[in-house]
């Protein structure tokens, strides 16, 4: 899962490529994580920060409960161990709601702007929350309550079926 993470970060590992040894480690630390699913129930909304726990993403899913992966990125490099490590994942991770990702921007004079954005690739949808960022250290409730707001749209969005529109209450009265 280190590795895996460091090769997302853009990170160069000199390793071999990852292969069957690779899968084996990780089945084998997912069969192991699998007893802390215990206290997943349905409709909660779970936050995974790393490839390993978001490898119990069909697990979780199966408990009737979202998965969102706090996706960290790499930072403008072309190298190839990012898209190797997201090709390895590829086959552990199709149950994941929706990918988010964070970052700061500076505005204004000394001022800065916190982006919250969640990718759902399963309703072809992005979402984004941008609030004005406290500085680092500080309790920020307006950052609380972007992640929350995201959060609940994945929640609304996931496993929702909007062919040809949303569903609406029929009316009480009959339309003459």
């Amino acid at each position: 899962a280190r590795r895996l993470d460091e090769m997302l970060g853009g990170a160069h590992t000199p390793d071999p490529p990852l292969g069957a040894a690779e899968r084996e480690t990780c089945t084998a630390g997912v069969d192991a994580l699998r007893q802390l699913l215990e206290a997943v129930g349905r409709h909660d909304v779970v936050v995974v920060h790393d490839p390993l726990t978001a490898m119990l993403a069909p697990s979780i899913r199966d408990r009737g409960a979202h998965v969102v992966w706090h996706v960290r990125l790499a930072r403008a490099r072309a190298t190839p161990e990012p898209r190797e490590a997201w090709a390895f994942l590829g086959r552990y991770t199709p149950a994941v709601d929706a990918y988010v990702i964070a970052w700061r921007e500076p505005f204004g004079h000394g001022a800065a702007v916190e982006h919250v954005a969640a990718v759902m690739p399963a309703v072809d949808r992005v979402a984004e929350k941008d609030v004005a960022a406290e500085p680092a250290g500080r309790n920020d409730p307006a950052r609380d309550i972007a992640w929350s707001s995201m959060l609940a749209d994945v929640a609304q969005e996931d496993r929702g079926q909007h062919v040809g529109g949303r569903l609406h209450p029929r009316p009480a009265v009959a339309i003459r």
